[in-house]
């Protein structure tokens, strides 16, 4: 494979996932949670099977903050997806979405997750 295959192809996935998260903060923003959560489940099989974390981190935030918004989730799951999104961001040294990830789980319960 050329080497300019493999950066579109990377590319592509890369948009995939990226596309599943913005449909996932639409869905959010038109009380459409369920919808979102499937979304993002996709675009985080993406990420799994072709290795491309570049939006990890805000697919799991994001999974989080839509699952502590639908009624019956248990918390402690939400919980395990912020601070995933955290780990993530802190391992990539991204900090932007480091912030994001400890806001978004600021907002869900009021307690301060594990930073980097």
């Amino acid at each position: 494979m050329s080497g300019t295959k493999i950066v579109i192809d990377t590319d592509i996935l890369s948009m995939f996932a990226k596309v599943g998260a913005v449909l996932a903060e639409v869905c959010d923003h038109l009380a459409h949670s369920e919808d979102g959560i499937q979304a993002l489940a996709e675009a985080h099989t993406l990420v799994e099977q072709h290795d491309e974390r570049w939006w990890e981190a805000e697919i799991s935030r994001l999974r989080g903050v839509l699952l502590l918004r639908q009624p019956g989730t248990p918390q402690a799951e939400a919980e395990a997806w912020l601070q995933r999104a955290l780990d993530v961001a802190c391992r990539q040294e991204a900090k932007s979405l480091e912030l994001r990830a400890a806001c978004g789980s600021s907002r869900g319960n009021g307690r301060r997750r594990t930073t980097c």
